[in-house]
This record gives C-alpha cells, structure tokens and sequence, in this order.
C-alpha cells in the first residue's frame, strides 16, 4: 500500500485520483487513507487519473524537470523516486 509521499519542492503531496462519472464530468479526490497495490500489481500514475499533487511549491517547476520523491509504502518504508514535471492536465502520452 502506497501511504503517501514528500518532495523538498513542496510544502506537502498529496496522492489524488481523477474519474469521470456517467454525467461525463471528471472530478479529483485526495486518497488520504492511500492506495492498495496488490502483490505483483503494477500501478502507474499519471495526468488526469492516480496522480501525486504538490501543493505549496517552494520554487516554480519547470516542464521536464525531474524532481525527487520519496514514497511511503506500508511494507516497503521509505523509497526515493524521481519524478519528471507535467503540466495540469498533460496527457500521459507525452509522460517520459
């Protein structure tokens, strides 16, 4: 279970998820109890579905930038993990 994560370029993250309901509109929510990974699963995160959001940025991100993040597995403790820079609302086909 991903339980959360920090990043120094922010005051705090957040892990979010975006869904469309029947009526066609998307809307976000927080995760603050986190997500389940099951054993062997893989869960990717992206732009406009399970996604971190940093909130209160120290400095402003550029596009592209890689940033570090450390993740906070129930299991696994914590794991640093860089992160590439994405504008609100990219597509994940220009994820790199």
């Amino acid at each position: 279970m991903l339980l959360g994560a920090t990043s120094d370029a922010a005051e705090r993250v957040e892990l979010h998820e975006t869904a469309t309901g029947s009526d066609g509109v998307s809307t976000m929510r927080p995760l603050p109890d986190g997500l389940t990974i099951q054993p062997g699963e893989t869960v990717e995160l992206k732009p406009l579905g399970r996604h971190l959001m940093l909130l209160g940025l120290k400095a402003p991100l550029q596009e592209g930038q890689t940033l570090m993040m450390q993740l906070t597995f129930k299991r696994a403790g914590a794991v640093q993990v860089p992160f590439v820079a994405m504008p609100v609302g990219a597509s994940a086909a220009h994820a790199h």
